[in-house]
């Protein structure tokens, strides 16, 4: 995958628009506005699923009685969350993987906020294996409840809508498939 700059993008967007040229450098204050305009473009892709290419896949261990784990990064946390990686704009697949030989992964049904509240009764039931998950969203970390609430150890693939990384600066790189240059270029003018 390419390496695109913010400084590319930005920069060719200014010259597109004919706000900016080849001989006359571009200011401090263009360039943090193109990087802000930037970001907020890759905020909203980031609810747009076909703007989106990629699903990690995120393995949770899972503890024998615990119903709910936490999942996000907030810099400078000393206490990690049980997912220490940023929450997802949605989870998309869940997968039970119970080991053995050949390892065995089955579905897990990903419940709405609704089905969670109103076809759960019993929260705290106990069982061998997890059949459902509700992704929680709260802040700074979302909470993932599984359900029934495990008596053994098993772990839990999971497979987010994760959103796009922001540019952190002018002069940052972000790797990004074939084509998003010229979409970024054109979509930021």
């Amino acid at each position: 995958m390419p390496a695109i700059s913010a400084r590319s993008i930005g920069t060719t967007a200014l010259l597109l628009l004919g706000i900016a040229s080849a001989e006359q450098p571009i200011s401090a204050f263009m360039a943090e506005q193109a990087l802000d305009a930037l970001n907020t473009m890759l905020d909203a892709w980031s609810v747009e699923r076909l703007l989106t290419w990629t699903r990690p896949r995120y393995v949770l261990p899972l503890v024998a009685g615990q119903g709910q784990y936490t999942w996000g990064s907030v810099a400078g946390e000393l206490t990690p969350a049980d997912i220490p990686h940023p929450a997802p704009v949605r989870l998309e697949i869940a997968l039970l993987n119970i080991g053995g030989s050949p390892a065995q992964e089955w579905p897990v049904q990903i419940l709405t906020q609704e089905d969670y509240e109103n076809l759960i009764w019993f929260k705290d039931l106990a069982s061998s294996y997890v059949e459902a998950c509700y992704l929680e969203d709260t802040q700074p970390y979302n909470i993932l409840h599984v359900y029934p609430v495990l008596t053994g150890g098993h772990t839990l693939a999971l497979l987010p809508w994760q959103a796009h990384s922001p540019y952190a600066g002018w002069d940052a790189v972000l790797e990004w498939p074939s084509g998003y240059q010229r979409a970024f270029t054109a979509n930021l003018a």
